[in-house]
Order: structure tokens, then sequence, then C-alpha cells
């Protein structure tokens, strides 16, 4: 078999995602006929208008693109929910949020605009379960294929540490369930800063309830 080229590697693992978020929504709708399914994953979200400040005191090794002193930028907050149909903000689930700014400080962020922005996205686990993009699909694909089977196709693919692994991260945040507000939240993954590579967090204010 010929090797793939990285276009087509990538557009494999693309139209492997889109089949994930199908199937991910027929399960929806399953367990619920009556649900509101507005996407494969991250349905139910919770919007906000905020203000991104930067720091007076911002260090100069770190005063890259938007991140200036004093700088103040318009934006969206948006908390949600991990899966595919619209919960109740209490139900036990894995969280995330995404923030969108304008990157033209006086400039207005409004609906369906893309230009000029920037986003940050998070979710309340540190790291992601998988170790690389296919092994992320691939155990999209297990979850996707019945709760029951989830361990043993775990097993059978990574062997019993590697599946305990990947259970132990995915769990976490559904076992030490918090209210969307309450959570932190992490990049998850790393991203060039200047001449840094950093992961970025949003966590709860002190004295926050």
């Amino acid at each position: 078999v010929p090797a793939m080229s990285q276009d087509e590697m990538f557009g494999e693992l693309a139209e492997r995602i889109k089949k994930m978020q199908i199937k991910a929504r027929e399960m929806a709708q399953e367990r619920d006929p009556s649900a509101t399914l507005r996407r494969g994953f991250h349905a139910k979200g919770t919007g906000v208008r905020a203000k991104f400040q930067i720091n007076s005191d911002i260090p100069k090794e770190y005063r890259i693109g938007i991140f200036q002193p004093n700088a103040e930028y318009d934006s969206l907050v948006r908390f949600s929910n991990a899966r595919g149909e619209v919960l109740g903000d209490l139900s036990k689930d894995q969280r995330g949020i995404a923030i969108r700014l304008k990157t033209v400080g006086e400039e207005k962020l409004s609906p369906k605009d893309n230009s000029n922005i920037q986003d940050f996205l998070m979710t309340n686990t540190p790291i992601t379960f998988a170790r690389d993009p296919l092994q992320f699909i691939e155990v999209g694909e297990i979850l996707l294929g019945g709760i029951g089977l989830v361990i043993p196709r775990l097993v059978r693919k990574y062997g019993f540490m590697e599946a305990r692994r990947i259970m132990g991260v995915f769990l976490a945040p559904i076992i030490s369930f918090k209210p969307l507000e309450m959570n932190q939240y992490w990049s998850r993954t790393s991203y060039q800063f200047g001449k840094h590579a950093i992961r970025f967090l949003v966590r709860p204010s002190a004295g926050a309830k």
C-alpha cells in the first residue's frame, strides 16, 4: 500500500471526524427523540460579553501581538457542556470554554464576525486523553460504539495500562463535577508564543461563588 501524503492523511482524519459528529448526533437523538440537537459536540452553550484586558505589568518578553500593557479588547465567552444534546447545566459532563476577541482594540465584536479575531479554546481537563490526533479519533470512534463495549475495545486496541490511562483522563472531570463557572479550564495542547511554547488557562477569581 503506497504511503499517504500529509494532505491525504489530514483529509482522511477530517472525514472520520465528520462521521463521528454524525454518529454523535444520531446517538443523542436515539436517547431522547425530543432533544434539541445543534451540533455534534459542545451543543449547550451559555454566552456572555466580556472585556479582555492585559495587565499593565506584563513582562517585556511576553509583549507579543495583542498582549500589550493595558490593552483591552471586546470579546465573547461561551461556556459549554461537551455532549451533543442540550442538557441542563447541572448534568454531569465535561465542560468547555471558548473566548473570541476582536484583535483591533477600538472595534466592536459583532455576530458572524470573522475579521480581526482570535479564539482561545479550553476544556476542564489539563491534558487530552490522546497522545496524538490519530488516537483522539480512534478513541472517539470507540466511545461512540456503545458504552458497554468501550473498555474491552480500548483494552484490545491499546492494552490494559493504556486503556486505564485514557479512561482516567476522560472520566476525571465528570467524577469531580463542578458547575460551569467554578471549573478551571486549560488549553490542553501547547502553542507557539514568540520564542516560547505555552499553554494557557482560565480559573475563577479569588472568592468567586
